[in-house]
């Protein structure tokens, strides 16, 4: 069987990490993930002084980065029908909020549970 690799033959990112078979450039995109996950969780990275969007806008480079992609390619990798929903959720969210949705349910919820 052919081990895949990413880069050209003798290349060495970091000599003394050693995942055996599987090659370091499989390894950077499930390690970017494990540290924006966190982050969009979180709220943002607090020590370092990065909000939510800064974390998913540095996340997305790093993804873009890690996979050698072109500008084109990146685009065509957004799915703008999900992006227009998830704007959509945000400004009913928001105006449900300035109506004081949320609070006027919360008790509500409260009595159920």
């Amino acid at each position: 069987m052919e081990q895949a690799t990413c880069l050209p033959e003798g290349t060495v990112l970091i000599s003394w990490l050693n995942f055996g078979s599987i090659p370091m450039c499989a390894m950077l995109p499930p390690l970017v993930f494990a540290i924006v996950y966190p982050g969009m969780f979180l709220a943002g990275l607090p020590r370092l002084r990065l909000d939510r969007s800064s974390v998913a806008g540095l996340g997305a480079i790093a993804m873009i980065a890690v996979n050698g992609w072109s500008v084109v390619e990146a685009a065509a990798a957004i799915d703008l029908p999900t992006v227009a929903l998830l704007f959509a959720f945000m400004l009913v969210s928001a105006q449900m909020r300035l109506a004081c949705f949320y609070a006027a349910m919360t008790p509500v919820v409260v009595r159920i549970a």
